[in-house]
């Protein structure tokens, strides 16, 4: 188990990095930008990762307790409200993208042509942000059940469709490609995360 859980940790390290190693195959310049486009939505996802390190204990007491149908209602309860927070908000910093770019980076070699790509990238990273806090949010259901092989396995589904992804997205369109990747592929995973988190909580109020 403790093996297991080594290789889930640094899968997951991996998918965290992979679009700074697959930039290289974007051109000069991609590395850079998608280092600036990433900034910001990184800030707020460290921010955000309070809300499902509160919430993990919590589950652990409810798991423990055998109280399943508690523990599934506070998920979707807070899933839910995730969603409703989350969605409008990352969508209100998507649509102000540029400015913010404007006000934080373009300065000395930043031009204007810089700022409008990265703004996009910014806007996309700041679009999987919704999807990204409900697999996460999954993903300590399954740690809750201590089910290891379920991490694995939906770790390894994420590194290799964001791997997949960003072939097929750089290909077509640069930089821009690897945001875009990211997205669908957090978009694919959150269905995959929920299916499995329902079926933790199916396979728990059986026993």
């Amino acid at each position: 188990a403790m093996r297991l859980m080594f290789i889930c940790g640094v899968i997951m390290s991996v998918c965290m990095i992979v679009d700074q190693f697959m930039a290289v195959l974007a051109g000069d310049g991609a590395v850079a930008m998608i280092n600036y486009g990433n900034r910001v939505t990184l800030g707020l996802i460290s921010v955000i990762a309070i809300f499902w390190t509160v919430l993990y204990p919590k589950f652990v007491k409810m798991a423990a307790a055998a109280d399943f149908s508690s523990l599934r209602a506070t998920f979707w309860r807070f899933s839910m409200l995730g969603i409703i927070g989350l969605v409008p908000l990352c969508g209100l910093l998507a649509y102000v993208s540029k400015d913010l770019i404007m006000l934080l980076f373009e300065r000395g070699a930043f031009t204007q042509d810089d700022t409008a790509i990265v703004a996009k990238i910014q806007a996309l990273y700041f679009m999987h942000i919704p999807c990204y806090a409900l697999c996460m949010m999954c993903m300590r259901v399954a740690n809750t059940f201590e089910n290891t092989n379920l991490l694995l396995l939906g770790n390894s589904l994420s590194l290799g469709l964001n791997i997949l992804l960003n072939f097929v997205f750089i290909e077509q369109y640069g930089v821009i490609g690897i945001p875009i990747a990211t997205f669908i592929a957090y978009c694919i995973m959150v269905l995959f995360w929920f299916f499995a988190a329902n079926w933790l909580f199916t396979k728990a109020e059986a026993a």
